[in-house]
């Protein structure tokens, strides 16, 4: 498989990311088995799992694996 964006060879591996709920609080969703782009870094996930994230996105975490603390910075004047 060839990527869209780029060209570039596809390869199987796990991947991590960051989606947001609803009310913006982001979930940072590990371990996920993903085809990447091994040139340009996009990443392809397969229907079923994206099913499983908007499920956990919608329903909320219950019992997470972690919490990180994540600073915020302000660029507004």
């Amino acid at each position: 498989m060839k990527c869209f964006e780029c060209g570039g060879e596809i390869i199987r591996e796990r991947v991590s990311f960051i989606m947001y709920t609803k009310d913006a609080t982001p979930v940072v969703f590990e371990d996920v088995p993903a085809d990447k782009c091994g040139q340009c870094g996009e990443k392809y996930l397969d229907a079923a799992l994206l099913d499983r994230i908007q499920s956990v996105l919608e329903k909320g975490v219950d019992h997470p694996l972690k919490e990180i603390k994540v600073p915020v910075v302000s660029f507004a004047a």
